[in-house]
């Protein structure tokens, strides 16, 4: 009984997920898939930093988190970045739908999404984001 109620609700995430996103669901990405291009970061910065929304506090050398509440990778790399005190800027593609336009033209399919110093971050991986950052 546990097994059909569990695949019922995924089912349902799924669908709901289709519906609300425009047949692109997010997923939430284990390992960084992708190496970053400076283009894709470049282009994402510029589309922030041009919205009066998010000038103020994003800039090249920022890190900045595309991230969902329910992502447990998310969770991971927000962890991550407190307990090492790395200032970051979160935008929960969910609640934001300007965030979420950025996102977007990421052509990302999951989350997170980590802008890091102007290099692209597919999901969220400890050594390539300190590789990214600089600590290694």
């Amino acid at each position: 009984m546990k097994t059909v109620y569990v695949i019922v609700v995924i089912a349902f995430l799924a669908a709901l997920s289709q519906r609300y996103f425009n047949g692109a669901p997010l997923t939430a990405n284990a390992v960084a898939i992708n190496s970053g291009s400076a283009e894709t970061a470049a282009m994402a910065l510029e589309s922030l930093h041009s919205n009066p929304k998010y000038a103020d506090y994003v800039d090249p050398e920022s890190v900045i988190l595309f991230s969902t509440s329910w992502c447990p990778y998310c969770k991971k790399a927000r962890e991550y970045l407190n307990r090492n005190q790395i200032e970051f800027v979160e935008f929960d593609v969910e609640e934001d739908r300007k965030a979420r336009h950025v996102y977007d033209r990421l052509n990302s399919d999951g989350v997170p999404v980590l802008l890091v110093k102007g290099k692209y971050m597919d999901g969220f991986d400890t050594d390539r984001f300190a590789q990214a950052y600089g600590l290694r």
